[in-house]
């Protein structure tokens, strides 16, 4: 289900962890920002704020790499991500040199 389709009634995963939820009601916040509220299969009813980030056209990555002294370079690399993490993973570390590389750069 993309973000742009949850109607009520409709079980979704993703909300919480490892159960669908049923959804209750959706409130849009402008085109790319909507609350949604669910029911879980325990009888919770839970409330999320989702932002429309599966765009990987769209994406832009800014690293700011400092120098030597106060100098410092930044990189923007366009649609540097394959996939979204993993649902519940708060960080990701990527190797400097690769990031920039495969955006044809150079630390």
């Amino acid at each position: 289900m993309k973000l742009e389709q949850p109607t009520p009634n409709a079980a979704i995963r993703g909300i919480v962890p490892d159960a669908p939820v049923a959804v209750v009601g959706v409130q849009w916040y402008g085109s790319e920002t909507l609350e949604l509220t669910c029911k879980t299969p325990s009888g919770k009813v839970v409330s999320e704020l989702l932002y429309s980030l599966n765009k990987p056209e769209e994406s832009i990555l800014s690293i700011v790499e400092f120098m030597d002294g106060e100098s410092h370079q930044t990189h923007y690399l366009h649609q540097q991500f394959t996939r979204e993490p993993d649902f519940g993973v708060t960080s990701v570390n990527y190797d400097f040199a690769d990031l920039l590389a495969s955006a044809g750069l150079s630390a």
